[in-house]
């Protein structure tokens, strides 16, 4: 009975988990329309003419190391695979506010229909229309004016309570974008060793433990601290902007990432231990939740690095070792932090973020 009792609250926080996140239910009619002609396109496409598809595709297009030429290729092999008869088409599953969507791709021959794939993909206007880009330069913040805001979360494989947690973070990045980023310090799968250092500046003893914008301190799923994670958010986004990165590019040497900075200075950084500091995510790890196997890990830090900040320059390189060979999807995440020595005190706060994905 008792165990039965358990149950019942778990799945109850599970699903406040997913609702405590407030927002609307995003729609966007030409998003709709450019799919829909997305699709006359899938349907009245051949092997022997796939240039109607291939239009809907940027010229830059990069999603998990696929360019367009491979898409390309593949649209080819469901002819081949199917025979030249074959009917393609698709449907929306679900879409975001940052543009990213999944949908299925469907054939059929005669009256019988199929799915060939699920995909998920990123869209950019273009000439008033939507095309596909691809995941593997991350989307821009919503807000550029606002500061972009990061959790720096605690956790490990085996704690029950964190998927709660993982799961509203997910969400909060679906309908944000980039104007949340999210670290996964994991403490059971940390290959540069990074975890307790972080924890113990942080004094995060306990998980789940999250550090919003070096200022914030969320212990805990209950659901005071899951409601936490909205009113920090907003909190943290309604700081004035007084510090902006401008690019951040990225050049690779064996497992060694180099980020070659720019940035801009809005006011004044009052800061006593001004750092530039550094990680390495891997995105998409597979790793889950032994609670909870459904629910994966999403940007796993593989390694980190700092540096002092020079304010009388607008530039600077930072170079951060992965703690194990370079994942085919990476990204490296800098910012801007006041180090205090004591966080507790008066927090480390965080002036701004950038995120760039590897390629």
């Amino acid at each position: 009975m008792k165990r039965a009792i358990m149950l019942i609250i778990a799945i109850s926080l599970f699903i406040s988990a997913c609702d405590r996140f407030d927002h609307d239910v995003y729609s966007d009619a030409n998003l709709e329309a450019s799919f829909m002609e997305f699709d006359n396109s899938l349907s009245t496409a051949s092997a022997d003419d796939l240039s109607g598809i291939m239009n809907w595709y940027s010229e830059y297009y990069l999603n998990d190391k696929e360019t367009k030429s491979d898409i390309e290729h593949e649209y080819m092999s469901y002819f081949g695979e199917y025979g030249d008869s074959l009917t393609l088409q698709a449907e929306i599953i679900e879409y975001w506010k940052t543009n990213r969507i999944e949908y299925e791709l469907r054939g059929s021959l005669g009256k019988d229909s199929f799915l060939i794939a699920e995909k998920e993909d990123y869209l950019i206007k273009n000439d008033g229309n939507y095309i596909f880009y691809g995941n593997q330069v991350a989307p821009p913040p919503l807000n550029p004016e606002k500061p972009v805001v990061m959790v720096q979360y605690f956790t490990s494989t085996t704690c029950g309570n964190c998927p709660l947690v993982a799961t509203l973070l997910e969400e909060m990045h679906n309908e944000l974008g980039e104007q949340i980023v999210a670290l996964e310090y994991i403490y059971d799968e940390d290959p540069a060793n990074i975890f307790m250092p972080e924890a113990i500046y942080y004094n995060a003893g306990s998980q789940p433990t999250s550090i919003v914008q070096g200022d914030y301190t969320i212990i805990g799923s209950g659901e005071a601290s899951l409601a936490a994670y909205q009113s920090r958010y907003e909190q943290a986004l309604a700081e004035p902007l007084i510090f902006r990165f401008t690019s951040l590019e990225l050049a690779l040497t064996g497992n060694t990432v180099t980020g070659t900075l720019a940035w801009e200075e809005l006011g004044e950084l009052t800061g006593e231990n001004l750092q530039l500091r550094a990680v390495l995510l891997e995105e998409e790890p597979d790793l889950h939740y032994i609670s909870a196997p459904s629910v994966y890990f999403a940007n796993r830090v593989i390694g980190g690095a700092e540096m002092d900040y020079d304010g009388t320059s607008a530039t600077a390189t930072i170079s951060v070792n992965s703690g194990i060979p370079l994942p085919s999807k990476f990204s490296m995440v800098v910012w801007l932090q006041d180090k205090v020595d004591d966080p507790s005190v008066s927090g480390a706060h965080i002036y701004n973020v950038i995120k760039k994905m590897g390629e």
